[in-house]
């Protein structure tokens, strides 16, 4: 009984430690946090680890919530510059969104820059990613207000790449962009686009996950979800289901938007 209260005193006093460690909201508490988790030797305290850490995100994202000023307000307000990262996620969100109207229904046909097409511009077979995400690139840019800028490929943590960052003024929204044939598409959400892009201190944990849907039912794509979950049969059903992945302090900062490019009316 006396060796049992001791473990039991002794776990005690580390989920106490552990919860004070996430209390707190600077660079070396997180850095320590994330060190534990992949610590091979706390496995049996990795999920409360995990929790821990989550939690601390959401406290270090308010710790350094800027808060806007009137004029910084009405200038969002008259469509003018962002006051900080959430004002930015929401203009490019608001922009991404008629990058989507314009694809399905723009009499130019945009939606022909993600297919290889034959004589009869008929869609064949989608083109490779990189150069789907040029082609949203170019749309996006023309969306965006002055002095707001769209890049490709800017680094983030471990040498990783995002597929597009917007910025303004030191801050900045990573896009990751998956086709739905690819087979990181469920994964690419958290591995990629959370746990690398949104801890970049400019991100402010703000990020947007964009599949594209090309709807190829030969191929039985996009892939089947990791979980016993069934196969979406539309961008729709698609985007409901990674958006599920997503915990409560997640779906604050990340949002996920599916983009249709098949042909329209088909």
């Amino acid at each position: 009984n006396g060796l049992r209260a001791l473990e039991v005193d002794a776990s005690d006093r580390v989920a106490s430690l552990i919860a004070r460690l996430g209390s707190l909201s600077g660079n070396e508490a997180h850095q320590s946090l994330v060190n534990l988790v992949d610590d091979s030797e706390l496995a049996e305290w990795k999920n409360y680890l995990k929790r821990t850490l989550e939690s601390q995100r959401v406290l270090i994202g308010d710790a350094s919530y800027v808060h806007p000023s009137m004029e910084q307000v009405q200038q969002t307000l008259d469509n003018g510059p962002p006051a900080n990262a959430a004002d930015l996620a929401a203009l490019v969100n608001d922009r991404l969104e008629e990058v989507s109207r314009r694809i399905r229904g723009d009499n130019s046909n945009p939606w022909r820059q993600f297919w290889n097409v034959d004589r009869y511009g008929r869609p064949t077979e989608t083109r490779p990613e990189e150069s789907c995400r040029d082609a949203i690139l170019a749309i996006l840019r023309r969306e965006l207000p002055d002095g707001i800028t769209a890049e490709p490929e800017r680094s983030y943590a471990a040498g990783t790449r995002a597929d597009i960052t917007v910025n303004y003024g030191g801050i900045n929204i990573p896009i990751e962009l998956k086709k739905d044939t690819n087979d990181s598409l469920w994964s690419g959400l958290r591995d990629q686009l959370i746990d690398q892009y949104t801890k970049d201190p400019a991100t402010d944990g703000y990020g947007i996950y964009m599949p594209l849907w090309f709807g190829l039912e030969d191929l039985k794509t996009p892939p089947p979800p990791p979980s016993a979950g069934r196969r979406p049969a539309t961008p729709e059903e698609l985007q409901q289901q990674l958006e599920q992945g997503l915990t409560a302090d997640e779906a604050r900062k990340v949002s996920v938007l599916v983009l249709d490019v098949t042909k329209p009316g088909e």
